[in-house]
């Protein structure tokens, strides 16, 4: 079965935000969002604020699948979706390292 945090990155991903996205909605460090994902501990303070930004329940969050295979399935549903934010921000990676790229080149050009 699936943990608080767990659920709390699925809903998270589900809603299109990275860590950096949650952190800065709730005025809390994204090493603390990665530390509530990894080990499913997390106040209630700060749970409140979690659940407000990603528009989900406290309860629904706290809820545990109904069975395994819905946990199969929410994890290969989180899996997927990871996999897209990941190909979304490599793709903005791409685009900001080609950005700097041709900065440089031109402060090259402009030296000469």
């Amino acid at each position: 079965m699936s943990h608080l945090g767990l659920r709390i990155q699925l809903a998270r991903i589900e809603k299109g935000m990275n860590q950096d996205d949650l952190s800065h909605a709730i005025g809390k460090s994204k090493a603390l969002i990665s530390h509530i994902e990894r080990t499913g501990k997390v106040k209630y303070s700060t749970l409140k604020l979690i659940s407000k930004a990603l528009g989900i329940s406290i309860e629904k969050l706290n809820s545990q699948p109904e069975s395994e295979a819905n946990s199969q399935a929410s994890n290969i549903e989180m899996l997927n979706l990871t996999i897209e934010s990941l190909r979304k921000e490599n793709e903005l990676l791409k685009e900001l390292l080609e950005n700097q790229k041709r900065i440089i080149s031109l402060m090259d050009t402009s030296r000469k």
